[in-house]
């Protein structure tokens, strides 16, 4: 599976337009930085990978830091110098957007995760974020990322997986992430581009066992329908994207362990 520059074009503009310079900013930085909210989706379904795209006002960027924590305050004090406003003394990473436009799109939250000689307490202190913050989905979601503009990388659909169920699991309240995973299987399993997944999969499952076994045991929950994966508790979420109960009843188990079968 491959995702070329091109594809991402549309993507490309949407975010120059609505946060102005942070990716001219963000590719300056030395360490690989990953897109990992629900922005991603969005680039999935310029690919022709998923049928939607849910709309979101924002974008999760996590910058790598390579030598030092300072490398996250360069490009935090470069966008706010930029014209980026700070919105929240208790969200030191928020960062709301210039642009006077009336756009989806109005902030960026900007994270951060350790590269190089960085420490995790580091990169979270860079964040102004508690010890509770856990780095290993994304450090698993920067395994065979597709980079999407210089220094700028989205997650390969095992990747961002991985990333919604890390956030799942740390909120079940959030149901949106679930549903998430739902489109991305229904969209590959449905184009037959989960066969595409077998060779990054081994790769990442070789790179990172444990986060692995997580993403397949949340796969196989939603796939046996298992207590902690019930689709249920996201009726109204999976109904306003156009599934049905009858879908969720009747096709789920069947793509979800069609997904199982190609990947593993």
């Amino acid at each position: 599976m491959h995702l070329s520059k091109k594809q991402c074009t549309n993507w490309r503009e949407t975010i120059d337009q609505a946060l102005p310079d942070l990716l001219r900013i963000t590719a300056e930085s030395p360490g690989q930085s990953l897109v990992i909210g629900a922005s991603v989706l969005h680039v999935y379904y310029e690919a022709g990978w998923i049928a939607r795209a849910r709309s979101t006002g924002d974008v999760d960027l996590s910058i790598g830091l390579v030598a030092s924590k300072n490398e996250y305050e360069s490009v935090r004090s470069r966008l706010v110098d930029a014209g980026y406003k700070p919105s929240d003394p208790d969200r030191h990473y928020r960062l709301f957007s210039p642009a006077r436009l009336s756009l989806e799109v109005s902030y960026v939250d900007l994270l951060a995760h350790p590269q190089g000689s960085v420490s995790n307490h580091e990169a979270l202190s860079a964040m102004g974020v508690g010890d509770a913050w856990s780095f290993d989905a994304i450090l698993f979601a920067l395994e065979s990322a597709f980079c999407v503009t210089t220094n700028v990388h989205i997650p390969n659909p095992i990747g961002f997986l991985a990333l919604k169920h890390a956030s799942f699991v740390d909120d079940p309240q959030r149901v949106k992430d679930i549903v998430d995973v739902l489109d991305v299987v229904f969209g590959l399993v449905g184009k037959g581009l989960h066969y595409d997944l077998n060779s990054i999969w081994q790769m990442m499952r070789k790179a990172n066992p444990i986060q692995a076994n997580l993403v397949m045991n949340m796969i196989g929950g939603l796939a046996d329908e298992r207590v902690e994966w019930n689709l249920q508790r996201a009726e109204q979420e999976y109904v306003a994207r156009g599934y049905s109960s009858e879908m969720i009843e009747n096709e789920v188990p069947k793509m979800f362990r069609e997904f199982i079968d190609a990947i593993v």
